[in-house]
């Protein structure tokens, strides 16, 4: 009865996980990928503005910032950060957290996986789901989102 009630929650855990993590996956590709430089013009406003030096600063200097804009995806909002790094684009991306958008609970504040091949790290800040999205190799996209998560924690755990 043990192994049912363990087999259960892992499969609800891993098929949340890939739920949240589709979420930054989607908007890379449609608002980094498909995204139009109109966009990609606006900045970030107000309340994310103060957290674009501290970002760029620790996702270090192999990474130059292309934009950083609001996007609306799938009929989401989002604040989306695009670095690159050589010719490969990564979005680092933030959305409001809805009720029932929580990570399964686990040892590591950070998830990661593979999605529609991209690699993607996602955690919880705040009231907010934040993700880093790349063609990176997966180890690399997790390194960078733990180099970046400090950051985004600072500014949205007010």
């Amino acid at each position: 009865m043990l192994a049912v009630a363990l087999g259960g929650v892992s499969y609800y855990s891993v098929r949340k996980t890939n739920e949240l993590l589709d979420i930054g996956v989607n908007a890379h590709i449609q608002c980094a990928v498909a995204g139009t430089e109109a966009e990609r013009a606006e900045g970030l406003g107000t309340e994310f503005g103060p957290m674009l030096q501290p970002l760029t600063e620790a996702a270090g200097t192999d990474y130059t910032l292309v934009s950083a804009h609001p996007c609306t995806a799938l009929g989401r909002a989002y604040v989306q950060v695009i670095l690159r790094h050589g010719q490969t684009p990564i979005s680092v991306i933030l959305t409001k957290r809805g009720e029932q958008e929580v990570f399964p609970r686990m040892l590591s504040a950070l998830h990661e996986g593979s999605r529609d091949g991209y690699s993607v790290a996602g955690f919880e800040s705040g009231a907010y789901l934040a993700y880093v999205v790349s063609a990176l190799p997966g180890p690399q996209n997790k390194e960078l989102a733990g180099r970046l998560e400090p950051v985004i924690d600072r500014f949205t755990k007010l």
